[in-house]
């Protein structure tokens, strides 16, 4: 018995939601580099992306090298340190007061 498999359509609609996600320029979500987003992005049910392992395989191996991953961590980043200065200027504030 095989495994089930996606048509070479759906397949192919995978790869270039894949696509626009790594490159951020999604056109249904918000671009986050999650599974979640890339069956969203195709418009197809989770269960039919999950039979597509050849295109899952890709995903896992490239979602830490893209430039939106990167993107991703570098606001992640910028937010730590907007917090820390914020928690810092709070407790400045409530020192002067």
């Amino acid at each position: 018995m095989t495994s089930p498999t996606v048509s070479t359509k759906t397949e192919q609609a995978l790869r270039e939601a894949m696509g626009r996600l790594f490159t951020g320029q999604p056109t249904r979500t918000d671009g986050k580099l999650t599974k979640n987003n890339l069956w969203r992005e195709v418009g197809v049910s989770r269960a039919t992306m999950n039979r597509a392992t050849a295109v899952l395989a890709e995903w896992d191996s490239r979602v830490g090298r893209s430039p939106a991953s990167l993107r991703d961590q570098h606001q992640q980043e910028e937010i730590t340190r907007l917090r820390r200065r914020l928690r810092s200027n709070r407790q400045e504030r409530q020192r002067l007061q």
